[in-house]
């Protein structure tokens, strides 16, 4: 049946286009400590934490297809996670660009817009899974180093716990 979209769909669409973003930003930001780690540091505390900030305030300005890029030229990626974060991209593409132009007539259907909201659930749960992924390839890559997953843990809780409850030095 062909109508135009109603508002609470309208709604359901700019949230969940909203966590898509969210979580494809989680992703893009697992990708800058494991290009840091696995790839310029490469043995543990081989950096000046200064040196290390810089690298992530650099890292941080690209895009998802430039750290894709960045983590292939370091040789960092195997071609299992290179094929998912490719194709990951490619739907970021989608996402990011395109949806509105590939895919606003599919929300004059009932199916379209299933279709349409289906694929942006497929993107988040797909984001989810790279961004843990990803940071337990960097536990273990770290842990193969020699730091121990406890420590790693307890540092994580830390950071966590000032997040919470705010840090003293921005508390002025």
């Amino acid at each position: 049946m062909r109508r135009q979209i109603n508002p609470d769909e309208l709604n359901h669409l700019y949230l969940k286009i909203g966590e898509a973003i969210w979580h494809l930003q989680y992703v893009e930001n697992a990708l800058v400590p494991f290009i840091i780690i696995k790839g310029i540091a490469i043995e543990l505390n081989s950096l000046e934490e200064t040196e290390a900030l810089e690298h992530k305030r650099k890292l941080k300005k690209l895009t998802l297809g430039q750290l894709i890029g960045r983590a292939h030229k370091l040789n960092l990626l195997d071609e299992e996670l290179s094929n998912k974060l490719k194709t990951f991209n490619q739907e970021r593409k989608w996402l990011v660009h395109n949806s509105i132009f590939e895919s606003g007539d599919e929300l004059y259907t009932d199916n379209g817009r299933d279709n349409v909201f289906q694929k942006i659930e497929n993107f988040i749960q797909e984001a989810r899974m790279l961004h843990g992924y990803i940071n337990e390839l960097i536990v273990e890559y770290c842990v193969n180093k020699g730091m121990s997953r406890k420590k790693i843990n307890r540092i994580a809780e830390n950071q966590i716990s000032k997040l919470k409850v705010g840090h003293p030095s921005l508390c002025v």
